[in-house]
């Protein structure tokens, strides 16, 4: 037995038959045959620099996180050895 209140958001959370986008693979077919083959190109040496970019960022990010699990490390051995100094 449900609340109700959930109940109808579940229901109201449901597009009507009407609501659904009318978009389907042949409007996105013809949008991509109106663009010419130079500006595929020019789209796909952007989408090529931006991989170069997101790669870069990824070894950069690989790197950082090497460096502050090394940091921690240390922090903790540290730590341990000022505890068994006292």
């Amino acid at each position: 037995m449900g609340n109700g209140i959930c109940e109808d958001f579940d229901e109201r959370s449901k597009p009507e038959e009407s609501e659904k986008p009318e978009n389907s693979y042949e409007d996105e077919v013809e949008v991509s045959d109106s663009i010419s083959e130079e500006e595929m190109e020019m789209l796909n040496s952007q989408l090529d620099q931006l991989n170069s970019a997101l790669d870069d960022l990824e070894m950069k990010n690989e790197y950082i996180q090497a460096r502050l699990l090394d940091l921690l490390r240390c922090s903790r051995e540290y730590r341990q050895e000022m505890q068994e100094q006292s």
